[in-house]
């Protein structure tokens, strides 16, 4: 049996393994299912697609992917696994706080009047509309989807339109700790299609993962007993054909397949071939970039940046690109960029959180997962404790379940937006100063 296999086979043990334990401990929806669904999509689903369909390709990338490169990135995979594994272990055997408590949290959100928010969110929607509608927002898939180097990524428009999904996120969040559906169908059809006329997925992706995980975690283990547990497994299930359906209709509309076409063929092959709905899931995977960037590390071709890219990702959250000086060439994705394929600008790799630990840390590579396991970790069985935490626990996995497809720029970017669209709620909302008045007796 091939080193392929053998990691492979390990991952999925360990996989369900680990799952099992934590389910016992915290129900089904916790932190080791949260990351293990990440792993999965961004860090081995090519590898299950391989092993179920021979003829799956392992990816477009400059270099050839021989096994030995494939079977390091299943071989990280692993050790991530088990690294957020063990901190896991860790944080389930302390004591955690009460703090406010899910019923009081969820109460003030009923209590909050977010009208006004609605329609600042249907603002930035419709200037988002007539921009693209002015400007063209569409072409060719791939085509200008790059800047030549990271000084020259500097995109404000794009990042101030951006804020409509941040701030429909913070809707979301508050709409699912209340159980509110009329809205969240409604704008997320609305960003959907969005993605369909732009040829993107990964904002209407953001904004459901938030009001799914909004759902999901705004209760503690006691109620996904047996009442709720059928209801949690068919949330899952729905939301995961969704997903599959929203990934494969927007590579078909993409490739230049009509609008209605796409839908019909992708709901056609959802019900006829449901075994490639996993060859669907892997085109979110990274393992062939991961590849490209432990194959140019390890000739030397890149020097790794001991964690350079990860200060420039925190000093990009409050300082703008064209102001950082010669820390922006720090940049994971442009670093790599430079080196690998320097002169192609109308083709986008992108980057991945796996090939930046790498670019980083080299073999020791699982040290950002150590960090991420911790917080994560942290941030779960805190939740509870103010609105604050709650609300950065459920945004920032849906964050996170996106941004592993880029680099620490991207992923913190996409936090700041965050907490700056929260603090502007809490400001308006006065939910500190009410959280105060529901803990006094």
């Amino acid at each position: 049996m091939s080193e392929v296999y053998v990691y492979l086979f390990m991952l999925i043990a360990s996989v369900l393994v680990q799952n099992v334990f934590a389910s016992s401990k915290e129900g089904l929806v916790n932190p080791v299912f949260l990351f293990s669904a990440i792993n999965y999509l961004h860090n081995w689903s090519a590898s299950f697609a391989e092993l179920m369909f021979s003829d799956f390709s392992r990816g477009v990338v400059l270099i050839q992917v021989t096994d030995s490169l494939w079977a390091k990135t299943l071989q990280m995979a692993l050790v991530a696994q088990w690294v957020f594994f063990v901190v896991f272990l860790y944080f389930s055997q302390r004591k955690q706080k009460s703090g406010l408590g899910g019923d009081k949290i969820i109460m003030l959100m009923k209590h909050t009047n977010v009208q006004g928010m609605k329609i600042l969110y249907v603002c930035f929607l419709l200037c988002f509309i007539v921009f693209s509608f002015a400007f063209g927002s569409r072409g060719a898939y791939g085509s200008g989807i790059q800047a030549s180097d990271a000084s020259l990524a500097f995109t404000p428009l794009q990042i101030l339109f951006g804020l409509r999904v941040f701030v429909l996120g913070m809707i979301l969040i508050r709409d699912g700790l209340c159980g509110e559906k009329r809205f969240a169908i409604l704008s997320l059809l609305a960003e959907a299609t969005l993605a369909t006329l732009s040829g993107g997925r990964k904002m209407v992706f953001l904004a459901f993962l938030m009001y799914l995980f909004a759902v999901l975690l705004k209760s503690g283990r006691a109620k996904w007993i047996k009442p709720k547990f059928g209801k949690t497994i068919l949330i899952l299930i729905l939301s995961g054909a969704f997903g599959v359906f929203l990934v494969v209709y927007v590579l078909r509309v993409r490739s230049g397949e009509g609008i209605g076409d796409a839908a019909f063929s992708t709901l056609g092959m959802m019900i006829e071939q449901p075994g490639y709905l996993f060859a669907a899931l892997a085109s979110s995977n990274s393992q062939a970039l991961q590849a490209w960037v432990i194959d140019l590390v390890d000739s030397g071709e890149i020097t790794p940046l001991y964690g350079r890219s990860y200060v420039q990702a925190v000093i990009n959250m409050v300082i703008l690109r064209p102001f950082q000086g010669d820390i922006v060439d720090w940049q994971a994705a442009y670093a790599f960029k430079t080196v690998a394929y320097p002169h192609i600008n109308n083709h986008g790799w992108d980057f991945c959180f796996a090939g930046e630990t790498y670019l980083n840390f080299k073999n020791f590579y699982w040290i950002p997962y150590l960090v991420f396991a911790i917080v994560m970790n942290k941030l779960f069985y805190s939740r509870f404790e103010s609105v604050f935490k709650l609300f950065l626990t459920i945004g920032l996995w849906a964050i996170c379940f996106v941004a592993f497809r880029s680099d620490s720029t991207a992923l913190f970017r996409h936090l700041s937006m965050f907490l700056a669209v929260f603090f502007i709620f809490n400001y308006w909302f006065k939910w500190k100063k009410n959280s105060l008045l529901l803990r006094s007796p």
